[in-house]
């Protein structure tokens, strides 16, 4: 029997970078104790991100699946048709996988923004994934960057408003806007970072990753 503290990984795994949950475990994983994106799976290189919602549910509902597919089959538990037993672990089964589809499976849009943040910053897990706290110091560890780039100790709106960037700094001010959406989901915030996505890649921001 396993006693004590598992990482229980990967999910939203790509280009080997993936999120792993902290669980103690009794037997089976109990509660869980912080989420952490792996940025580099042979280093164990991480960051905290806050405990994963979608992870935890993917990993419970596991588990539920697993205990009612073995209580299905003991005889003393339920006594019924084999074929109705069949029935309701195929069931159980496709609600499982629609689980694993809603949670942990990104969209293309998804996936091509998440590359495209790993290719700038080394990161490739969206914001949106994260918790406040872990946004607002990643977006400052960028800002910080950018900085260095231009050459200049300016605030970023200040960098922004006097145009100190340079053509090769737009996809590092639209991550950085990206971060700062979701810090603070307002309208103005949303406008910037849209502007700054179409600006960088010549086309616009997917409408399917926007909040509101």
């Amino acid at each position: 029997m396993i006693l004590g503290l598992v990482t229980i990984k990967p999910y939203k795994k790509l280009n080997n970078q993936f999120i792993g949950t902290q669980f103690f475990v009794l037997g089976i994983p109990l509660f869980p104790l912080n989420s952490y994106f792996f940025i580099d799976n042979n280093s164990m290189q991480s960051i905290e991100i806050g405990i994963h919602n979608g992870h935890i549910i993917k990993i419970y509902s596991s588990i539920l699946v697993f205990i009612l597919s073995v209580l299905l089959f003991i005889p003393q538990f339920i006594e019924i048709e084999t074929i109705f037993k069949f029935l309701i672990l195929s069931i159980m089964m496709g609600l499982l996988v629609g689980l694993f589809i809603k949670y942990d499976a990104d969209s293309e849009e998804e996936k091509d923004l998440r590359l495209k943040i790993g290719q700038i910053v080394g990161i490739n897990l969206l914001p949106k994934e994260m918790d406040i706290r872990t946004s607002i110091s990643l977006k400052n560890q960028f800002i910080k960057t950018l900085q260095i780039k231009c050459n200049t100790i300016k605030y970023f709106n200040e960098i922004l408003d006097t145009e100190l960037y340079t053509k090769n700094d737009l996809a590092l001010i639209f991550i950085i806007l990206l971060y700062e959406y979701r810090i603070n989901p307002n309208f103005k915030n949303k406008e910037r970072m849209v502007y700054f996505y179409n600006k960088a890649y010549g086309n616009p921001f997917p409408n399917i990753l926007i909040k509101h």
